[in-house]
């Protein structure tokens, strides 16, 4: 079984064309509720940026700088992108029962 049947992007590849095996980034707009469901499960992912950069506090650091009405793809990112777990001393065990979890979820709550 794989993530490329769960409902979703999921990012590997950027516009660069490079591939990063440090992170394996999901993509869904009920991420919380997904990030909830794999905690609850024992399994730990993260939100790298869950504030888009232009709505931090401070922003933009004493700079000056022009926005336009919002920048949506930093936006969406910010609400959406989970990683998760990926790491060397993952066993294929934890992958398998992440990939289930990620499944289950996908087709009680992910769908609808």
């Amino acid at each position: 079984m794989n993530l490329d049947e769960v409902v979703g992007e999921i990012i590997q590849r950027y516009g660069c064309g490079m591939i990063f095996y440090h992170l394996y980034v999901v993509e869904h707009s009920k991420r919380d509720d997904l990030e909830r469901f794999l905690r609850d499960a024992g399994i730990d992912s993260k939100m790298h940026y869950p504030i888009a950069i232009h709505q931090q506090e401070g922003f933009p650091w004493g700079k000056a700088v022009a926005l336009g009405p919002g920048v949506p793809n930093s936006e969406r990112n910010a609400a959406e992108c989970l990683s998760l777990p990926m790491f060397p001393e993952l066993t294929e065990e934890e992958v398998d029962y992440t990939i289930a979890k990620v499944v289950e979820w996908d087709g009680q709550f992910g769908r609808s």
